[in-house]
């Protein structure tokens, strides 16, 4: 058990394990984080714009998911290490299905049940079991964590009205901005008088 808080632990910190070499190759082919980006988390403080509150937001989503799938990778490694599974799914596998990429079978909430490529024809579709968390299953067995993300999504909308807001009125003050040194070009100069 202290194993397995370990491994969610060294998966919580984004610090890649010995069974994660192969995930930082999946995760760079994601778009790099701009400096602005980068800055964005460094700052230690929500930025003040509503265009970078929205970016943030959506790093956190990203955050989360990414903490999920690790966490999850973690928890079947040591099912693994444990005997409690026969098969340890790579983490592209748990990406794929999270992206939508791969169908799964039916199975019970945070669980994943993916059919094998090969089996005999006439026996029953081989498959195999992982732990996959996802933030949906796990809002939908805690009422709690449903009530947050109802209020997180009523925020973000309000957020995006204020950052459609704030583009407007950026947008106008550039147009004032413009028709004022446009008022200062075509008027004559004015001629000093001795």
């Amino acid at each position: 058990m202290a194993a397995l808080a370990g491994g969610a632990g060294s998966a919580a910190d984004d610090t890649p394990s010995d069974d994660e070499t192969a995930d930082e190759e999946q995760d760079d082919d994601e778009e790099p984080a701009s400096p602005e980006d980068r800055s964005l988390w460094q700052a230690g403080r929500l930025p003040e714009d509503p265009e970078q509150v929205l970016r943030w937001m959506d790093g956190m989503e990203l955050a989360l998911g990414r903490r999920l799938r690790n966490l999850s990778h973690a928890i079947n490694v040591e099912l693994l290490r444990g005997g409690v599974s026969r098969s340890l799914l790579p983490v592209s596998l748990l990406d794929a299905v999270l992206d939508g990429q791969l169908e799964t079978m039916a199975a019970p909430a945070n669980l994943m049940r993916l059919p094998l490529p090969f089996g005999a024809s006439r026996s029953p579709q081989a498959h195999t079991m992982a732990v996959l968390l996802r933030p949906v299953e796990l809002e939908l067995e805690e009422p709690r964590l449903r009530t947050c993300r109802r209020r997180l999504q009523q925020h973000r909308q309000e957020v995006r009205r204020m950052a459609q807001q704030f583009r407007r009125l950026q947008r106008r003050s550039r147009i004032h901005q413009a028709e004022q040194l446009w008022l200062q070009d075509i008027r004559p100069p004015s001629i000093p008088s001795d």
